[in-house]
C-alpha cells in the first residue's frame, strides 16, 4: 500500500511530465509554424520580395546581420545570461505554438 507522501510524489511527477510534454509540443508547433510562415508562398519572405527585390534582399541581409551579431555576442555574455535568453526563446516559441494552435482551431488554417 502506498503512503500519502508516495502518492503525492507520483502525482507531482505525472503533472510535471505532462507539462513538459505539452511545452515540447507547443515549442515544436511554434518552430514549425514560424518556418512555415517564413517560407510559404504567401509567407513573410514572399511578402518582403513582393514589395521589391531590393527591399527583400535588404530585409534578408538584415536578418543575417542580426544572426551573426547574436552568434558573436554569445561570447560577451555569462552562462547565466545565456540560459535566461534560451529560456525566453523556448517560451516565446511555445507562445507562438499556442497562437498557431488557436488559429488552426478557430480558422482551420494559419
Amino acid at each position: 500500500m502506498q503512503t500519502m507522501k508516495q502518492h503525492r510524489h507520483e502525482v507531482n511527477t505525472f503533472v510535471q511530465t505532462l507539462w513538459g510534454f505539452c511545452l515540447v509540443l507547443m515549442v515544436v508547433l511554434g518552430i514549425g509554424g514560424t518556418i512555415y510562415k517564413l517560407l510559404a508562398p504567401s509567407g513573410w519572405i514572399a511578402s518582403l520580395m513582393g514589395r521589391g527585390f531590393s527591399g527583400g534582399v535588404a530585409a534578408i541581409g538584415l536578418m543575417i546581420v542580426f544572426g551573426v551579431i547574436g552568434w558573436v555576442a554569445r561570447n560577451w555574455t555569462t552562462t547565466r545570461e545565456q540560459a535566461t535568453t534560451a529560456t525566453f526563446v523556448v517560451y516565446a516559441f511555445a507562445a507562438a505554438g499556442l497562437l498557431y494552435l488557436f488559429q488552426i482551431w478557430s480558422k482551420g488554417s494559419f
